[in-house]
């Protein structure tokens, strides 16, 4: 009787063995088949890089060999843009570059999921020579009363979105695109900076220079005057 009890627990431990091997291939073979299987092979490397339109600021890229069309955009080794052109037929501007300054541009495809494709090949482009702004003439004096000045100016002759960097006594005080305009105080927050405007009773010194907002300007245009006392 004992010998078939020790052939009958014997048996058990192998079923329940079995079984328990049994459970962990099928939770095993489960695992495996649930997580997600990505097909999708490298990123194409950008290819056909077509550069046109260069002016001193600025160069216009055309980009194929993607379907991605969602880039980023490299210029000497720093990132100049992220671009997303509607087809690699569309021309996408890159701009605030430093004129008459060689570029050695390279794009890489990145389209946001984590994946991005190796860089493409080399493309110089050299950025013409910053142009020459003309400088504001007949520069005078309206009036001046307590702590400001009105003056006005000939506009520059230079073409184009052009606006006017205004200094009091060798202070940055205000732009405008306007050729009359009243210096006065600095505007601060919340209140003005006390003592950067027209001193009364002394010489007072205002210069007036024109820039198309890409860090070309002309020279500084100056006139002198003494305002009134207080």
């Amino acid at each position: 009787m004992e010998h078939e009890h020790r052939i009958a627990r014997r048996t058990f431990v192998r079923r329940a063995a079995l079984a328990v091997g049994l459970s962990a291939v099928s939770v095993a073979g489960f695992a495996a088949t649930s997580q997600p299987v990505s097909a999708a092979g490298p990123l194409a490397t950008p290819t056909n890089i077509v550069i046109s339109g260069v002016t001193a600021h600025s160069f216009r890229i055309n980009i194929g060999g993607s379907t991605v069309k969602k880039y980023d955009i490299f210029g000497n080794g720093l990132r100049l843009v992220t671009a997303a052109p509607a087809s690699s037929s569309v021309a996408f501007e890159v701009g605030y570059l430093t004129p008459n300054t060689t570029y050695s541009v390279r794009v890489q495809e990145n389209p946001g999921t984590g994946r991005i494709s190796a860089l493409s090949r080399a493309v110089s482009v050299k950025t013409a020579v910053a142009p020459t702004i003309a400088p504001v003439t007949n520069l005078r004096l309206i009036s001046a009363q307590g702590t400001s000045a009105t003056i006005a100016w000939d506009a520059t002759t230079t073409p184009g979105s052009i606006f006017y960097e205004i200094e009091l006594n060798g202070v940055a005080n205000t732009s405008t695109n306007l050729t009359t305009h009243v210096v006065s105080e600095i505007l601060g927050y919340p209140n003005p900076i006390a003592g950067t405007g027209v001193k009364p009773g002394v010489i007072n010194r205002i210069g007036v220079y024109a820039s198309n907002g890409f860090g070309d300007r002309s020279v500084v245009t100056e006139i002198s005057f003494l305002a009134p006392p207080a």
